[in-house]
């Protein structure tokens, strides 16, 4: 989509960000050791919420071709976070934010994935119907901040590194297959369920602050977000029902259930765009 090579932005972006965080600390460390100046209103709290989506092996919607890798077919999501910053300068801070998201699994590219690659000899696809496959996170990330004061606005930016979660809820699948030339079928309930590993993340976040007035601003917070290569582990529960035909043509339904496992890893990152209130005080 839009001609981006996601693997290789995302790689770029780490490599940028690597350096900002190197130079976000030195200047920190300068201006609270040399350059630090009385600065009215020094806290900064703010509440944002906003729109996200999946990036990378996370927002692929197509099954992955290397069996160690899975794509996480997110579509779009929401976010809520809760702002901190205290500012030992007025282009200086230090800043930590908290924050929710959710992402809903494009069900639909699912469902268009597995029909287009569906090839079992001597069978018909009936039916294939996906719902579910929620993903959610909370995070939890610190870091300097950088600030330029033009007036009443304020432009910022801040690397961050923290810790992250990710939970996955189920996706359930449920298809029906009949056979060529017979009235033999099957329908199956198929119920993914995933696990995600928590661990370190980082990312960074570009903001825009307009004073509404001493104390109450408005701001615009782009964000970016990396939670790495994660472990991707899940058990599927099938549920199979057969119509099959017995010797001298009877029908006859035949009930099974199944359970496998698998391991997995899948590379989650997102971007979101978010709207608050920050107060300073």
């Amino acid at each position: 989509m839009l001609g981006l090579d996601l693997p290789q932005f995302n790689q770029t972006l780490k490599l940028m960000l690597k350096r900002l965080f190197a130079t976000s600390a030195l200047v920190l460390g300068l201006g609270v050791a040399g350059f630090a100046q009385k600065v009215e209103k020094p806290w900064a709290l703010g509440i944002t919420v906003g729109g996200a989506f999946g990036l990378g092996d996370f927002g692929k919607t197509q099954k992955s071709t290397d069996a160690a890798k899975e794509n996480g077919f997110a579509s779009y999501g929401y976010t809520a976070n809760v702002h901190g910053a205290y500012y030992f300068h007025p282009n200086i801070a230090l800043a930590a934010r908290v924050g929710y998201n959710t992402f809903f699994t494009n069900t639909s590219k699912y469902q268009e994935d597995a029909k287009s690659n569906y090839n079992r000899t001597g069978y018909t696809q009936a039916n294939l119907e996906a719902t579910g496959g929620i993903y959610s996170g909370i995070n939890a990330l610190i870091g300097p901040r950088g600030a330029i004061q033009l007036g009443g606005i304020e432009l910022y930016l801040q690397p961050m590194a923290g810790y992250s979660t990710m939970l996955a809820s189920d996706l359930i699948v449920n298809s029906r297959e009949v056979k060529t030339g017979s009235p033999e079928q099957e329908s199956e309930t198929s119920i993914k369920s995933p696990t995600v590993n928590s661990g370190l993340a980082y990312g960074a976040s570009l903001g825009l602050r307009t004073s509404l007035s001493a104390s109450v601003g408005f701001f615009l917070d782009l964000n970016y977000l990396n939670l790495g290569n994660r472990d991707y582990n899940y058990t599927t529960t099938s549920s199979e029902s057969k119509v099959v035909v017995r010797p001298g043509g009877a029908l006859a339904t035949e009930n099974s259930n199944v359970t496998t496992s698998a391991k997995s890893k899948i590379d989650i990152s997102s971007a979101s765009v978010n709207l608050g209130i920050s107060i300073h005080f």
